[in-house]
Parts: C-alpha cells; structure tokens; sequence
C-alpha cells in the first residue's frame, strides 16, 4: 500500500511537469491549520497545525517544518470500567513539493518526503492505572492541495496530507485536512 501511495504521488508530480509553472524560484514560508484524524481506532479529532519553510525552482522545491497534530482521545467503556486513551503526536518533515498553475493564479500542489514522528501516549482506566510511553519513529508523509494566488508573494488553499507514523506498539498514521497560506520572498 505504501509503495501504491509513493508511486501514484510521484507519477502525479511527473505528470504536472508538463503544465506550465508560472512561479518564480524563492524561498517560502507556509503554515497550515486544519483537523488531524488518527486512521486507527475511532479517537476524536483535533486541531493540527504546521509551518514549513523551503526554497523552490520552478515548479519544484524542497521544504522542512514542523507538524502537530494535537490530542487524540478515546473514551470507551469495558467490563473493569471506563477507559481514556490520549495520544499527542508531533513531528518533522523534510521532502520535496510541486506547484503549477491550472488557471490564472489557481495552483494544484503535491509533496512527499520523510517523517520524524514522537507519540506520547496515555492509556488505560479514566479512574485507574495507566500506562504511559514515549514511541518515536521515522516514516512517510504525502499530500496534495489546490490553492490560489492572491498576488506574486501570497497565496492560500486546501490541503490533504497523511503522515504514516508506525510504532512497535501502535499505529498513530494520521490524515491532516488543513487550510494552507504560503508567502514567497
């Protein structure tokens, strides 16, 4: 499924070289804002945010930053009684990002690259014992968005990203649904 993923990614990014890419090459800064939603389990969503930083040629560039995903609870009921579990993910990421205009100033956008992940986890009875453990990881991150360019230096969009985060004891993958504004020096 991963290699599905990185294939089908790298396949689009190929695909848009062939539009035209009317950025400029720069440095960038950009931030997101949006609700993670960790894949396994039925935690409850939370407020991520992110910002990155990168320089782009073109079409392409390469970009790093920081990513938090928030809280992520679960609240159910077993026979011993009721059970809370907490899992606070953040992390880094470094790759590579495409950009290219569809339309005047109307943008899609793609990027991929590695992810350093730390989970903090809480879990066990609400009333009770807990467990508590520190799991940290490196895997993979995709995305893409639609954006539009307010004018040469700013612009904003809609961005859908997953971060594959694999622990030895849990999986915390999560999928960012977030709000994006990019400024270009």
């Amino acid at each position: 499924m991963k290699t599905k993923m990185v294939l089908a990614l790298a396949l689009g990014l190929a695909g848009v070289t062939a539009l035209p890419a009317a950025m400029a090459d720069g440095l960038f800064i950009s931030g997101n804002v949006g609700q993670s939603d960790l894949k396994k389990g039925d935690y409850d969503k939370d407020t991520a945010f992110a910002i990155n930083g990168g320089y782009r040629w073109g079409a392409f560039g390469l970009e790093a930053g920081y990513n938090d995903f928030g809280s992520l609870e679960d609240k159910y009921s077993t026979i011993s009684g009721a059970v809370r579990d907490k899992i606070d993910l953040t992390g880094w990421n470094l790759g590579v990002n495409g950009k290219v205009n569809f339309a005047e100033n109307w943008y899609v956008s793609g990027r991929a690259g590695v992810f350093r992940w730390d989970a903090d986890t809480d879990f066990g009875l609400a009333a009770g014992p807990r467990t508590r453990r520190d799991e940290k990881g490196t895997d993979w991150y995709a995305g893409v968005g639609v954006g539009y360019d307010v004018n040469q230096n700013f612009g904003v969009g809609l961005a859908f990203d997953r971060f594959k985060a694999d622990g030895k004891v849990a999986e915390y993958t999560t999928n960012r649904t977030s709000v994006t504004a990019e400024y270009r020096f």
